[in-house]
């Protein structure tokens, strides 16, 4: 028992540095991108929505994963390939 909280905590502590880390790199890229012609920020500033898009899908995969389903997916967004 005393074992599975301690993984637990590990893999909460684990997610919270991926997405603190995420968000990081997120603001970094988009203040790059500010200083970019037109074309180039446009590009940079969808890469860094890609990543952010990721960081979401990390933490719905494991919020859902305690309860063991994977839950509703996210509204459909312009771009979406799903």
């Amino acid at each position: 028992m005393a074992q599975d909280a301690a993984a637990a905590k590990r893999e909460h502590l684990l997610l919270l540095d991926a997405v603190v880390t995420g968000l990081v790199h997120a603001g970094l890229g988009l203040q790059a991108a500010g200083g970019l012609p037109a074309d180039a920020a446009s590009q940079h500033t969808e890469a860094v929505l890609g990543e952010l898009d990721g960081l979401v899908r990390q933490i719905r995969a494991a919020a859902f994963a305690e309860s063991g389903r994977p839950g509703p997916l996210p509204p459909r967004v312009p771009g979406d390939d799903r």
